[in-house]
């Protein structure tokens, strides 16, 4: 019966030991010191997937405002969610990133067109949680 006893409690405690790890992972952002629950997508090149270009989130208790980070860049942004698709607006409303259901970021530029001018997205990305 001992031989029995020690195999099935080493298996029952991986068992339990692997249950008690789900916890997801949140993301944080940083404001003015404090560190603050973020949802965020992470941006690469629509072809060079392995090219990594820009991060993008909101704050959940706080979903109008957004932030999106190129580089070293940091843009504070109005974000808004359009059905099933996230938008950030800044620059005065001159320039728009989309994220669709699917995950495909599209980047717009509407600074020289006139009010209601259909406009192309500039440039496309792949986007994950």
């Amino acid at each position: 019966m001992k031989k029995f006893t020690i195999p099935l409690y080493l298996l029952s405690t991986l068992f339990l030991t692997s249950c008690g790890s789900t916890q997801s992972y949140k993301p944080q952002i940083l404001i003015n010191g404090e560190a603050k629950e973020w949802i965020k997508w992470d941006c690469s090149d629509f072809v060079d997937s392995w090219k990594h270009i820009l991060t993008v989130g909101y704050m959940p208790n706080d979903t109008s405002n957004g932030t999106i980070f190129i580089g070293d860049d940091v843009i504070n942004a109005t974000h808004s969610l359009e059905g099933l698709q996230h938008r950030w607006d800044w620059g005065n409303n001159k320039y728009a990133l989309i994220i669709q259901s699917d995950g495909t970021g599209l980047s717009y530029n509407f600074s020289g067109a006139s009010f209601g001018e259909s406009v192309k997205a500039s440039e496309v990305y792949k986007c994950s949680k």
